[in-house]
C-alpha cells in the first residue's frame, strides 16, 4: 500500500490518483467536477451516493454537506451595505448564477429548471439532493475539529500500513482528543463566566 499510494500526486493536479487513473473511485463532492474538467477533460465518470448498509436503509443519502457562509464581521464599518450585499446573493436568480459559474449546486430550497438544464455538472440534482437529504450531516462546530480531523488521518495511516490494529489506532485519538477536548472545554467554561 505504501508503494502504491507513494506514486500518488497532489489533489490538484492532473496527477491526482483518481483524475489520473489510479484509483477507480473515491468519496468525493460537487467540487470534483471542476477539477476533472481542468486536468482530465473528457474522462468518462460517474457519481452516486455512498451506499447504506443493508440493514440501515434510514442511512440512504447520508452525505457530507459544507457550504460557504458570507458573514459581518463584528465591528464592520458597513453593515447596511454589507447586508444588501447578502440579502442580493440571496436571490434565486443571483444565487443561480453564481453556482453556475462555482459549478456548485444551490444552497436555496427552490431551484429553477433552468439553472439544472444549464448547470455543465451531469450529476448537479443528485448533489443537490444528497446536500438537502435528511441523512446529510456536517463536521462538528467546535474548535478541536481539524485537529481531530488530522489525528484520525494519521489513525488511518497507521491502519493501513500495519503499524495499529483499528482499535489500538482509534483507541488513541481518543486519549489525545479528551485532553485537547478538556483543554478546550476549560478555556469556554472560563470566558462564560
Amino acid at each position: 500500500m505504501r508503494r502504491f499510494r507513494s506514486g500518488f500526486g497532489s489533489f490538484g493536479s492532473a496527477k491526482n490518483p483518481f483524475l489520473s487513473g489510479q484509483l477507480a473511485m473515491e468519496v468525493q463532492g460537487v467540487w470534483m467536477y471542476n477539477f476533472i474538467k481542468k486536468f482530465a477533460d473528457g474522462m468518462q465518470w460517474g457519481a452516486a451516493p455512498f451506499p447504506a448498509p443493508a440493514d440501515h436503509p434510514e442511512q440512504r443519502g447520508s452525505a457530507s454537506a459544507e457550504t460557504d457562509a458570507l458573514v459581518i464581521p463584528s465591528g464592520s464599518r458597513h453593515v447596511e451595505e454589507a447586508w444588501a450585499f447578502i440579502r442580493y446573493t440571496q436571490r434565486q436568480d443571483v444565487m443561480e448564477q453564481l453556482c453556475l459559474g462555482q459549478r456548485k449546486a444551490s444552497p436555496l430550497s427552490e431551484v429553477s429548471e433552468h439553472f439544472y438544464a444549464n448547470h455543465p455538472n451531469p450529476y448537479i440534482r443528485l448533489f443537490a439532493e444528497l446536500g438537502a437529504s435528511p441523512s446529510a450531516w456536517s463536521a462538528p462546530q467546535t474548535s478541536i475539529w481539524k485537529e481531530y480531523e488530522r489525528e484520525l488521518i494519521t489513525a488511518a495511516s497507521k491502519i493501513s500500513n500495519l503499524s495499529l490494529t483499528p482499535r489500538e489506532a482509534l483507541t488513541d485519538v481518543q486519549e489525545r482528543m479528551q485532553v485537547s477536548y478538556d483543554r478546550d472545554r476549560a478555556i469556554f467554561l472560563r470566558r462564560a463566566h
